[in-house]
């Protein structure tokens, strides 16, 4: 048995009108009445459907960086302590080289860095690769400015 209904009318400018009946149709209404209750249905329990969809959205994005960025946190520390331990062999292993040599030595240090550097810029890709380029280009021998 359907339930009894009651009439309810209000009075609205025709433009006010014309946008209901539009919108009704676009989002597949069977008329601007059962639009608007549901537009009432909505407001009374006090839930948009399209808000409801946003913060899900919203929500998901947020996890997902969420995990991406405690990813990188964790190649960032292994990055780290790789590099560390690198330094560390190298400081132990390697001796200092003797003065009358040191000139030369580093000379050619700062022409083999340049090329690693610009070899490196020309393998890699759009923005990291104009991001090493600059750098290449802005930094001469073992980071020294210009």
């Amino acid at each position: 048995m359907a339930k009894k209904q009651q009439v309810v009318t209000i009075r609205c400018e025709h433009a006010f009108i014309q946008a209901i009946q539009k919108a009704a149709k676009a989002e597949g209404y069977a008329s601007p009445s059962s639009y608007i209750r549901q537009a009432c249905v909505n407001s009374l329990n006090g839930v948009s459907r399209a808000l409801s969809e946003a913060e899900e959205r919203i929500l998901a994005t947020l996890e997902r960086q969420s995990r991406d960025l405690h990813k990188l946190q964790t190649v960032a520390l292994v990055q780290y302590a790789a590099f560390d331990t690198f330094v560390k062999l190298f400081m132990t292993y390697t001796p200092e080289m003797p003065l009358e040599v040191k000139e030369a030595a580093i000379a050619l240090a700062k022409a083999r860095y340049t090329k690693f550097r610009k070899d490196v810029a020309q393998e890699m890709t759009g923005r990291v690769s104009e991001a090493l380029r600059e750098i290449a280009e802005t930094y001469d021998g073992l980071g020294s400015t210009r």
